[in-house]
């Protein structure tokens, strides 16, 4: 056994499931917001998804923060031509 090797973290349970608060489309290209609790220590992401991949992450101590970055970036993307998909799990995030 290799005693200088350091250990990998594994996150047991795999990766957490994100809350999906809006989905937007554009000439066949799919933007997606989820909102993810991190833990206590950590606190709340808003993670913006360009066609199914991870592009963009922010970082909130409460969920209040996250869901109005939500609402900033989807009102950005509306004005710039992006239109709901129809599979939004609320008309735009409460704020």
């Amino acid at each position: 056994m290799d005693t200088n090797r350091i250990p990998r973290l594994e996150h047991r349970g795999g990766p957490k499931p994100g809350e999906r608060v809006w989905t937007l489309v554009k000439a066949g290209r799919r933007r997606d917001c989820e909102l993810r609790f991190q833990g206590e220590s950590y606190g709340w992401e808003c993670q913006l998804f360009v066609d199914g991949e991870l592009r963009q992450v922010w970082r909130f101590p409460l969920h209040q923060g996250a869901v109005t970055e939500a609402e900033v970036q989807r009102r950005r993307f509306l004005r710039e031509g992006w239109t709901a998909s129809g599979d939004e799990k609320f008309g735009g995030v409460e704020v």
